[in-house]
């Protein structure tokens, strides 16, 4: 918007964020005023003013943790990987495991990547999708199922997704050449 990029990056507090959601959700097209200071963020509609603090840290540097896309990517097809993802968590979830949500550990095997549900030692499902990467590309993560699905939801089903991490803790980037404007970033749970 006009003005916008003049704006400084600020941090939100969460609580504030659903209540500004709500209420832009509740002004529909409505004009919208939106003032920034050091301390303060307001939200001005024509019959409510939404004022919060803004937390007082530094905006993170996210391009220090996310890595970029390069060509040493695992690719696969979102809807092999979301489907997949699902068979293997429902599986877990009815065993007498299943008590709270499983993390699916990913590894490249030869050619497909291979998905376990479960917790260390009690893996109780496991499948494997067809994979295209380079001969040199590791791969090896744990992910929370709730939070894979939420990135693979946003992905139509037959976009060919690289997937890769730049070390083996590290988080796992998705993206697609398709949606240059587009990555999801998933952070690896242990």
């Amino acid at each position: 918007p006009p003005g916008g990029e003049a704006m400084p990056g600020v941090i939100i507090p969460s609580d504030a964020v659903s209540g500004l959601a709500s209420a832009l959700k509740r002004a529909g097209d409505a004009y919208v005023e939106l003032a920034v200071s050091a301390n303060l963020l307001e939200l001005r509609l024509d019959d409510l003013r939404i004022t919060t603090l803004l937390l007082g840290a530094a905006f993170p540097d996210y391009g220090r943790i996310v890595p970029k896309p390069n060509g040493g990517s695992l690719v696969v097809r979102s809807g092999d990987l979301a489907e997949a993802a699902e068979r293997i968590a429902v599986v877990y979830m009815n065993s007498k495991l299943g008590e709270r949500v499983p993390l699916i550990e990913m590894q490249r095997k030869g050619e497909a990547l291979e998905l376990r549900a479960g917790f260390k030692g009690a893996e109780v499902a496991s499948e494997e999708i067809d994979a295209d990467a380079p001969k040199d590309c590791k791969f090896k993560c744990s992910v929370s199922a709730e939070y894979l699905a939420d990135a693979l939801k946003a992905w139509p089903d037959d976009a060919y997704l690289s997937v890769q991490q730049d070390r083996e803790e590290g988080p796992v980037l998705f993206w697609c050449k398709d949606f240059p404007d587009m990555l999801h970033l998933v952070a690896q749970s242990r």
